[in-house]
């Protein structure tokens, strides 16, 4: 089953992303309410199985209103997750969760057509894009979990990759609850940070939307979503 994710319009065309093909369908046969547990499960567990396997099949693609056609801009992304245009929409970023990164494709210009890396090394696992209501040269990223070290121990190794992929579910590496998203300029540099260390909060943010002054987070911990204003008057 393909997991998508995160769509970005520009014009007539619509960039998202194929984060990985490491689940299984959901069966026939289940009811709405079961089928949304089931299918927040899967993409949770989609993404630990990326991981534990180091399965690079993530992609970057665009679909063309106008004609009707998909294609692969990006292959070979260790979970492709998040994606937002530029303010000029000259170039795409896209978050490489597993990789802790995030990558621009060049849309136009002299670059056109190439990718290279936008930000490296980052705090932990970027898990979306959003850009800045109020600075559209801005980005908003969620930050869904620190380094996990076990995850970081196992990856380079493929016999330790084998064997944690047999443990129970319960065991295997997990997003660690803390909280936390970074506004980051379009030159890469990181301008702001947001912290909840105990998770009590905020925790695990997959996702940070700005709207008339206030940020929506989303999360993978909770069933609701959280608002912070922006300015401390509200």
């Amino acid at each position: 089953m393909l997991m998508i994710f995160f769509c970005q319009r520009m014009k007539k065309k619509i960039y998202f992303t194929d984060a990985t093909q490491s689940v299984a369908p959901l069966e026939f046969g289940t009811t709405v309410t079961e089928n949304r547990k089931q299918s927040r499960y899967l993409e949770e567990k989609g993404s630990v199985l990326t991981a534990i396997a180091g399965r690079r099949d993530g992609r970057l693609l665009v679909y063309d209103r106008e004609t009707r056609n998909t294609t692969v801009l990006v292959e070979n992304l260790f979970f492709g997750n998040g994606v937002a245009l530029s303010k000029d929409e000259s170039f795409v970023l896209v978050c490489e969760t597993f990789q802790s990164r995030i990558l621009r494709y060049w849309l136009e210009g002299p670059k056109q057509g190439e990718i290279e890396i936008f930000m490296d090394n980052l705090c932990g696992y970027p898990d979306s894009l959003d850009r800045s209501e109020s600075d559209p040269s801005t980005f908003w990223v969620p930050i869904v979990s620190p380094p996990n070290d076990v995850l970081t121990w196992i990856l380079p190794h493929t016999i330790l990759r084998n064997l944690v992929a047999l443990v129970p579910d319960p065991l295997k590496p997990a997003a660690l609850r803390y909280g936390l998203f970074l506004r980051v300029s379009e030159n890469g540099e990181i301008l702001e940070t947001y912290h909840d260390p105990s998770g009590l909060v905020v925790s695990g943010v997959t996702s940070v939307s700005e709207y008339k002054g206030k940020l929506y987070l989303g999360n993978l911990h909770h069933h609701h979503i959280s608002v912070y204003p922006l300015s401390d008057s509200e």
